[in-house]
């Protein structure tokens, strides 16, 4: 089974247009589905039917698991059956009758102007290290971009003639403007941050840690995680927090659907409905 996962994560690598996020949370749950199968005695796909299949759904519900990461878990499934057909290496969808657990659609946090205020204030102006960490948390929050497109950004993506930086997610780019105030934060950085953590001269990532090497998913978080305790105690601030305040702002403000929907990248209609609930407007998509 290991070399039938293998093989579908590179297909859909190159196949679909799924974020590294999405390949790798997908290659992770096909792992933890063979090593239930081994534990069961199946060793072989073809062996693993529909009960077989519920037993393991069973399993996660019972481990206390997530709806949303049971959800995922049900279409790492699919598409990895999907790919078994398509190769010939099964003839009948063992999974085509099973339905994923139903997600309970909770309202998108949103921070009050205060609290926005609060957390960029923070980190502080002096010192490299905060200097950086103010310019993450005001980019996040001023231009709402997804934290895999913020490390993702390297150095010829930020234009400071422009005021623009072009965010990149799998195969897909989008160039977005920045706002005069986020500019200074990050000529800042360039100028009194990122020479003092750099290491090595020919380095292409533009947000970069104390080693000197590209920022982390996970070091974005514990940026955030570290400032949102300091300044909204019991707030859990993530940058999904900072996406979903920044539309409410927008749309607030009286800006167009489309256009918030355009500024977020890939925001979905009914999730811009939602903050637009959020802010109080009437306006829909």
């Amino acid at each position: 089974m290991e070399n039938s996962i293998k093989s579908c994560v590179s297909y859909l690598k190159s196949a679909k247009s799924l974020s590294t996020n999405t390949l790798i949370s997908y290659e992770r749950d096909l792992r933890q589905y063979a090593a239930f199968l081994a534990e069961q005695g199946v060793r072989e796909t073809c062996q693993a039917g529909e009960q077989m299949i519920s037993r393991y759904i069973d399993r996660l519900v019972a481990l206390g698991k997530a709806p949303s990461t049971i959800s995922r878990c049900v279409a790492s499934l699919r598409a990895y059956y999907r790919y078994l057909i398509m190769q010939g290496m099964i003839e009948g969808n063992p999974i085509a009758g099973l339905e994923a657990p139903k997600v309970e659609k909770k309202p998108p946090s949103i921070l009050t102007n205060q609290e926005v205020q609060l957390l960029i204030q923070q980190p502080g102006k002096t010192g490299p290290k905060s200097i950086r960490d103010r310019a993450i948390i005001k980019l996040l929050y001023r231009t709402g971009i997804k934290v895999t497109e913020l490390v993702s950004l390297n150095m010829d993506d930020v234009s400071e003639d422009c005021a623009t930086i072009v965010c990149r997610e799998g195969r897909k780019s989008r160039e977005v403007p920045i706002i005069h105030s986020c500019m200074l934060c990050l000529q800042d950085y360039l100028r009194l941050s990122r020479p003092y953590l750099l290491r090595e001269p020919d380095e292409k990532a533009f947000f970069i840690n104390s080693n000197g090497k590209r920022l982390s998913r996970q070091g974005i978080w514990k940026i955030l995680k570290k400032y949102s305790q300091e300044a909204c105690p019991g707030r859990n601030i993530t940058p999904y927090t900072l996406r979903h305040t920044l539309a409410a702002d927008l749309i607030k403000s009286g800006t167009d659907l489309e256009a918030v929907q355009t500024a977020l990248g890939n925001s979905t209609k009914s999730t811009l409905n939602k903050y637009s609930r959020c802010s109080g407007a009437d306006n829909k998509l």
